[in-house]
């Protein structure tokens, strides 16, 4: 993202100074990341052609591991209060962990009922297996009959953008009481119900889809209060309330 960004800008103090403003409005860990990958790549380009680029770049401690997690009281009011479109985002983001992206992109053609499973590209453009609940599975077999695009799409009956489903979500979670919470620490729930099970975080790294063992140890950084009890309970939760109503 960071060689993407700087691929657009005339490599020059202002435009870096412009780049780096531009970015304080973004969450604290989009902002850390960015900043130390561009840092990165400056410094290769101050390497190579004597510049002093990287010195426009702050460095920022790295930010806490974000706790928010959401209880399965709190999942049951958010499932309670949804209508069919945030009802199937739900169970993406909440059963499947996927990512914000990664739910919006799921379609049809990505899911194979031989197998029970769903490919998505994920993060790094790698493409990973998701097993799909069987509860989930009606859901989808019933979207597949209705209208053409992704399964969000085709549940809201129209094409839907990013920033429409984050209205959509604002004003579901303020319906249920739950303000503080957005669709990934629905995907942080899963991590943390997972390991709570298994204390496998092997499984929870495969889960997740990281490369890196360190980001899922930071995923897992202790939460004591908000999770759902186990993750047995949750796929129970799914199948017995998967199917769009």
């Amino acid at each position: 993202m960071a060689a993407k960004v700087l691929l657009e800008i005339p490599l020059e103090a202002k435009a870096i100074d412009k780049l780096v403003e531009s970015w304080q409005t973004y969450a604290s860990h989009t902002r850390w990341n960015r900043m130390r990958a561009t840092r990165r790549l400056l410094r290769e380009v101050d390497a190579a052609f004597g510049t002093q680029l990287a010195e426009h770049v702050p460095r920022m401690g790295q930010p806490p591991a974000k706790r928010t997690t959401a209880t399965e009281a709190e999942f049951l009011r958010l499932y309670d209060h949804a209508d069919q479109t945030m009802r199937l985002l739900l169970m993406l983001c909440g059963g499947l962990a996927l990512r914000w992206r990664e739910a919006l992109r799921a379609a049809p053609e990505h899911w194979n009922q031989d197998t029970h499973t769903i490919t998505l590209e994920t993060k790094g453009r790698r493409f990973k297996q998701f097993p799909v609940p069987e509860g989930l599975e009606q859901t989808f077999r019933y979207l597949q009959r209705s209208g053409s695009g992704t399964f969000l799409q085709r549940a809201a009956g129209r094409k839907i953008n990013g920033g429409a489903l984050r209205h959509r979500w604002k004003k579901l979670t303020k319906a249920a009481g739950c303000e503080h919470l957005n669709p990934h620490d629905l995907r942080r729930t899963a991590a943390v119900s997972l390991y709570r099970e298994t204390k496998d975080i092997i499984a929870v790294k495969a889960m997740l889809g990281h490369s890196n063992l360190n980001t899922t140890a930071y995923y897992l950084q202790p939460h004591e209060a908000k999770s759902m009890d186990d993750l047995r309970e949750r796929i129970k939760l799914f199948d017995a309330k998967g199917q769009v109503q």
